[in-house]
């Protein structure tokens, strides 16, 4: 059948496939065969089966054939699961992958493959910035409720503050996560894109380094004004992320750069300089940094009124800040 299937019409060849299906050898010779028929709506519970237990597909050819399925209202879990395990083991995310995930977890939440699609999105979003369907956003909220893992939530969270999605954000979602980042220190650069009013993210300018795990790296930083380096070792987060943040005020000049200890020596990246330009006003009771930064914008602001009375109330005992004002 194989060597003649250009020669038979498909009728005969459906015919031909049944009559021998039984014969477990010729399963996996008669697959390819099989599966071109289901292409052409040939589909029938054995061809389904044949297919699904033999045929060594590519993702492309088994994302073809669910959409075919899909047109004849048939949808198989087999196919989809063969799908999403092949999407997962080479870190594919894409719209198709995101609504076989979506399906899956509707009709099967205990299945293997949940945990481990959750986890590379997670990394897509957190490491590269992926965004996602609004419909597979709308599911891992559904997963960190029931199950709660930090992670989930900061890919959430990263989801929210970039605005990549429809809706409205989940207020104790996103509750959890500034919760979670100030806990575990997690601080990534478009966290500060947009003005949250959280304290922690508004107070902290973050430093990033990745590299390999397990391994020893520091932060070296210093005002511009000053002679000498700080230096701090920085967390690890995970997929190579290692973080550090300090509180820099309003037009402040930080000079840094970063080593990595490694079995003879250390290597040190080049220098950089960044600059706290953010000028937002954020009204925190009992945080001196606050009260600090807010005095600075208002200086710049040549609202001086407001200055003088932080001044006189608030930062009496910071000399090199209150000189600077002055």
């Amino acid at each position: 059948i194989v060597k003649r299937e250009h020669c038979l019409e498909d009728k005969t060849l459906y015919l031909g496939i049944k009559k021998i299906y039984d014969e477990n050898e010729y399963a996996k010779s008669i697959s390819a065969s099989s599966y071109r028929l289901l292409m052409q709506g040939y589909t029938d519970r054995l061809l389904i089966n044949l297919v699904i237990k033999n045929y060594k597909g590519s993702i492309g050819e088994w994302k073809s054939l669910r959409k075919t399925m899909k047109n004849y209202n048939m949808e198989e879990k087999e196919i989809d699961e063969k799908i999403l395990e092949s999407c997962i083991m080479m870190h594919i995310v894409d719209a198709d992958s995101e609504d076989i995930f979506c399906s899956i977890y509707n009709n099967d939440k205990e299945n293997r493959l949940i945990g481990e699609y959750v986890q590379l999105l997670c990394y897509k979003i957190i490491a590269e910035k992926k965004s996602i369907e609004n419909m597979t956003l709308k599911t891992l909220e559904r997963i960190y409720k029931e199950k709660g893992e930090d992670i989930v939530a900061v890919a959430i969270g990263e989801i929210y503050l970039r605005k990549r999605y429809e809706g409205e954000k989940d207020d104790f979602i996103i509750g959890r996560f500034y919760d979670i980042i100030e806990k575990n220190k997690i601080l990534f650069p478009e966290f500060k894109d947009k003005d949250t009013k959280n304290p922690y993210i508004e107070k902290n300018m973050p430093f990033i380094y990745r590299t390999a795990p397990n391994k020893k790296v520091y932060l070296h930083y210093r005002r511009l004004d000053e002679n000498m380096y700080s230096v701090k070792e920085m967390n690890y987060f995970r997929y190579g992320f290692y973080m550090s943040r300090l509180s820099v005020f309003y037009g402040e000049k930080i000079e840094y750069f970063f080593s990595e200890k490694l079995e003879r020596g250390s290597i040190e990246s080049k220098k950089y300089i960044t600059e706290n330009k953010e000028k937002r006003i954020c009204e925190v009771k009992n945080d001196d940094f606050f009260k600090i930064n807010n005095a600075l914008i208002y200086a710049e602001m040549f609202q001086y009124d407001k200055v003088e009375d932080m001044i006189e109330k608030d930062i009496n005992n910071k000399k090199f800040i209150k000189g600077r004002l002055l």
